[in-house]
């Protein structure tokens, strides 16, 4: 089977069956601001608890960073909308059953799961895809690929911070409230992440 890039939007206008785009974009925006409870808490997390900015200004900021069409994180999705499921297999019901499935798991993961938001759609989309037309619907190097960072993403952060603290000498003992210089590398920060996760 080929597989060519799937646009969520334009499902269900299809000649064979009714326009489900009223469905489709509101599950979708639904989606995107339960994901954000995740991001913007990330972004944010330094700069509020240095007291470096006010709170709200930085979820304002975050919520700005984070608006999808500033991302180049696009590119990402794009991969996810043409390697996991093939084209002939997505419906307008797997379209809007996946972000429907991911809005059930985000909450759940409040009470302290380190999980990843963006990748609960992706197996939202996987799991409708196969009750609609079995697993044969998924593209066989699809899932292993995206999947294939999600272990050694925080061992790299983690041996990155652990370098940037040794070649900072002192460092650990500096009160972060008193850093002057501090507020606009932290929002430079806040903002990279916000876009890298839109």
């Amino acid at each position: 089977m080929t597989s060519a890039p799937v646009d969520p939007l334009a499902m269900g206008s299809r000649a064979d069956g009714p326009d489900h785009r009223h469905i489709t974009v509101p599950v979708v925006l639904i989606f995107d601001f339960i994901n954000g409870f995740h991001d913007a808490a990330n972004s944010i997390a330094t700069v509020v608890s240095t007291r470096a900015s006010h709170p709200s200004a930085r979820v304002m900021w975050a919520a700005f960073f984070n608006f999808p069409p500033l991302s180049p994180s696009s590119r990402t999705w794009r991969t996810i909308g043409k390697g996991v499921i093939h084209a002939e297999s997505v419906t307008a019901g797997v379209i809007v059953c996946g972000p429907i499935g991911a809005i059930v798991w985000d909450p759940l993961t409040w009470w302290g799961l380190p999980t990843s938001s963006s990748h609960a759609p992706i197996g939202g989309f996987a799991g409708a895809a196969v009750a609609n037309a079995g697993t044969e619907s998924l593209i066989a190097a699809g899932l292993p690929r995206i999947g294939s960072f999600i272990v050694p993403a925080p061992r790299i952060g983690l041996i990155a911070g652990f370098c940037i603290m040794l070649a900072w000498p002192g460092l650990p003992a500096l009160d972060p409230t008193r850093w002057t210089w501090f507020p606009p590398p932290a929002a430079a920060s806040a903002a990279g992440y916000s876009l890298a996760t839109a």
